[in-house]
């Protein structure tokens, strides 16, 4: 239901914007040019909100609407035998003569 709600208020505001670009065409035509300078500002940014509305909305109905990934199969390795332990060193590592003990 919120989608919905989202999708319908997100057109609505791209109508919107749309008018307000109209008012600004008629003001240009009609020679008053810094007055629909508010107009065009004010359409931009009430018709950018609306697609990202409706783009919001049809992302979050995608999201709902799909299905799940399925598990991951289990990949059997074979075991390799090591004749070190991983990050230890494999003998004498000291400079110089062999360490005494």
């Amino acid at each position: 239901m919120n989608v919905w709600v989202r999708e319908v208020a997100g057109w609505a505001l791209v109508l919107l914007g749309l008018i307000l670009f109209g008012e600004a065409c008629l003001f240009v035509i009609n020679k008053r040019i810094f007055s629909a300078g508010p107009f065009l500002f004010a359409g931009f940014v009430v018709f950018r909100g609306g697609l990202h509305l409706v783009k919001v909305a049809t992302a979050a109905r995608a999201c709902r609407d799909a299905t799940p990934a399925p598990a991951p199969r289990a990949v059997a390795r074979p075991v390799r035998g090591r004749s070190y332990t991983p990050g230890t060193p494999r003998g004498n590592v000291e400079p110089g003569p062999a360490a005494r003990t």
